[in-house]
């Protein structure tokens, strides 16, 4: 079983503007968002079953579960006091450059958190996966994915983690069995400017830490993984890119679905989905046929050191 934890879902609303500068916005659209959620949605279209925990508060909880429920997504939901936030999705039409704001979400106490453990502890098993994605709501510890990731990862389920910040700090500390980090949470993480040549003592520190996988994605500059012998480098392809939002969430979807795969057909995989996930209107997953014309597309390489 898949399952994927989304604390702090949201309603995701694209706009998309003639320039960042000016934000005169030029069509509009809302999706249902939540890394979790996107994780969940994309598996689906590509033919993969998984369950959904997630928080739910508001109008906004509502149109979240009943998306779900007509999707046949599997979730059970915590309700709380409040409303799921909105985002908001700046996209230059002409460059694709965007700006992000985000809302911070409803405040989750620590009983529901208990309540949410307490359901995951009866709900995985051993051989199971447990995507943690997205940010902390207002009220949770930064330490909630860490703590989680050694307690599950002791029941040999496999962990994945999507985060940012001292969430993504506290939670590699614990060795999820893969991590997915984009380049700027990379830079933060490590305090320094992300540089696929002097890369690799970042990496070794992760995969001491017990990462047995580590995914990085970089944009225009395609992606990088590792498992501790070397980096392999997928580089971007030319797309006729509609929104990049969810592009992230769409890569971890496609590499839990490789995960059993060696690294550089992880890596492929992953990217093939992400990359036709660009080519769709908001956090609209794409369809196996458009992942597969992106697989002919693309080879990773391995990176050579400088002497």
């Amino acid at each position: 079983m898949i399952v994927t934890l989304t604390l702090n879902p949201a309603i995701d609303t694209t706009l998309r503007v003639d320039s960042l500068a000016s934000k005169t916005v030029k069509s509009k659209r809302s999706d249902v968002g939540g890394k979790g959620i996107n994780v969940s949605n994309t598996l689906k279209a590509l033919g993969v079953d998984s369950h959904a925990v997630l928080i739910t508060a508001g109008a906004h909880g509502k149109t979240i579960t009943d998306f779900l429920q007509a999707r046949e997504i599997s979730h059970h939901a915590f309700a709380v006091d409040g409303e799921i936030r909105e985002n908001q999705k700046y996209i230059d039409d002409t460059t694709q450059a965007m700006e992000e704001v985000n809302a911070p979400g409803p405040h989750l106490s620590l009983n529901t958190l208990h309540a949410i453990q307490e359901y995951l502890d009866g709900l995985l098993q051993a051989k199971d996966v447990l995507v943690l994605t997205g940010s902390l709501p207002p009220g949770l510890p930064v330490s909630t994915y860490q703590n989680w990731i050694k307690r599950y990862k002791a029941r040999d389920v496999y962990t994945v983690l999507d985060a940012s910040n001292e969430a993504l700090k506290k939670g590699i500390e614990a060795g999820p069995s893969l991590i997915k980090p984009n380049h700027h949470e990379w830079e933060t993480l490590f305090g320094k400017p992300f540089n696929e040549t002097t890369v690799q003592p970042d990496l070794d520190r992760c995969h001491a830490w017990g990462i047995e996988r580590v995914m990085i994605t970089a944009g225009a500059n395609g992606a990088y993984a590792s498992e501790g012998h070397g980096i392999l480098h997928q580089k971007a392809l030319k797309l006729d890119v509609q929104s990049t939002v969810g592009a992230g969430d769409a890569f971890v979807a496609g590499a839990i679905m490789r995960r059993h795969e060696p690294i550089r057909e992880q890596l492929r995989f992953a990217s093939a989905v992400a990359s036709a996930t660009t080519e769709t209107a908001g956090t609209t997953p794409p369809t196996f046929e458009a992942v597969t014309t992106m697989m002919n597309r693309l080879y990773p390489q391995p990176i050579r050191r400088k002497q």
